[in-house]
């Protein structure tokens, strides 16, 4: 099969252009919600003057819960008994189906919330100027803590992107819970690591002494390898925690995505 016949750049805009007209109701609801939040939101930090970087933080939480739940719902269509026949029936590849729903959640969304926020941060700024006599630093798109905030979006974007294609009903719950359980396994794992390299205790081993270990409680473990070689595993861990964020995370959830929707295709397509 060719190339341009499974995914064309032609056909990809035009299928991002459709799901946008979609969902044009929303689209001209979101805009005027946020604006109002910010204004409400700035007004607030202003009068209080704690916070002179207030934005950064404020963008920041509309960019992760708005995003997290447009990305959870963004399958919604392929899901849906009532829908799910225009999904399979858009002349598209399963590639160029992923692809538009990638594009919208994890590229249009940042990049248009950072234009109309720092278009609003401006007039919110501005009005509390005049009304207060005190303004915030209004958020400024070339500011580099925007872009990383953006970044660390896309990469966490990728886990809420697959549970969208996973699960069939209550996409955002389940894999929250999903990610909350694995993390609770994955702290079970390292105090297991941790209590069998520090070895025993003549005492309880619980959370405590796992959390304050290296102050008071460290006397009571009797210790199977040194402190350097220990650092060096932690700072393997950490580095390779690094790696797997930055580099694995998001490309993995992505193909993962990828393999769902194309089994999803190969087994209800028309």
């Amino acid at each position: 099969m060719e190339l341009n016949s499974y995914f064309n750049v032609k056909r990809l805009y035009l299928l991002i252009k459709k799901d946008l007209f979609i969902e044009k109701k929303f689209l001209a609801i979101t805009p005027i919600t946020i604006a109002l939040l910010i204004i409400v939101a700035s007004f607030i930090a202003a009068l209080n003057r704690a916070n002179p970087n207030f934005h950064i933080s404020f963008f920041t939480l509309l960019l992760y819960t708005i995003g997290v739940v447009i990305t959870s719902k963004i399958f919604s269509e392929m899901h849906s008994l009532k829908r799910n026949h225009f999904w399979y029936m858009t002349p598209a590849s399963d590639l160029e189906k992923v692809t538009s729903r990638f594009v919208i959640s994890a590229v249009i969304w940042p990049l248009l919330l950072m234009i109309i926020y720092s278009l609003i941060s401006l007039l919110s700024e501005t009005i509390n100027l005049y009304s207060l006599g005190y303004k915030n630093n209004p958020l400024v798109p070339t500011n580099t803590e925007v872009w990383i905030r953006i970044g660390n979006y896309i990469l966490i974007q990728s886990l809420f992107f697959y549970g969208a294609a996973l699960f069939k009903r209550h996409q955002l719950i389940k894999m929250g819970l999903s990610l909350l359980l694995f993390m609770a396994l994955l702290f079970i794992i390292a105090m297991i690591i941790f209590h069998l390299t520090v070895g025993e205790n003549t005492g309880y081993f619980g959370f405590r002494q796992f959390y304050q270990w290296g102050n008071n409680y460290s006397q009571s473990y009797n210790f199977s390898i040194d402190s350097e070689s220990l650092q060096r595993i932690f700072e393997i861990i950490k580095k390779t925690t690094k790696i797997f964020y930055y580099f694995i995370m998001a490309p993995l959830f992505w193909i993962l995505t990828y393999l769902k929707i194309r089994h999803n295709e190969a087994s209800n397509g028309i």
